[in-house]
């Protein structure tokens, strides 16, 4: 009785994983993510991200997001909203902008973001960031 309630449980668990990682792949497969590491350094990008933001993967992984964000978001209200959110694990919602492989900037709003994963619909703008 015992071992058939543990089987039972195990399952349950077991497809409840696949569904998530079902879920997780869908959402990976069809936005823009970017992960962070602990120390705030970009551990992953996925080739949506890399091809909407023009970067290469080796040109983007391990750099810091205070790296990524242009001078012109500094002063915004939500870049220290959004640093805390990467440094905590909370949600956060909120727009922000990001520096492109090619110098531009990337309007980004966050369709969802947790602790250190991004998930993110960007529109890059041409001109040429300020100095």
């Amino acid at each position: 009785m015992f071992n058939g309630r543990l089987k039972q449980q195990l399952a349950e668990m077991q497809d409840e994983l696949s569904s998530t990682r079902q879920i997780k792949d869908s959402l990976y497969s069809e936005m823009l993510v970017l992960e962070f590491d602990p120390e705030g350094r970009v551990r992953f990008a996925n080739d949506n991200l890399l091809e909407a933001l023009r970067y290469r993967r080796e040109a983007l992984i391990g750099r810091a997001l205070d790296e990524l964000i242009p001078d012109s978001f500094r002063s915004h209200p939500n870049h220290p909203a959004l640093l805390k959110a990467l440094r905590n694990p909370e949600h956060w919602s909120g727009a922000f902008r990001l520096l492109c492989g090619d110098g531009n900037e990337s309007g980004c709003a966050p369709s969802g973001s947790r602790s250190t994963t991004v998930l993110a619909n960007c529109s890059t703008s041409r001109s040429a960031p300020t100095t």
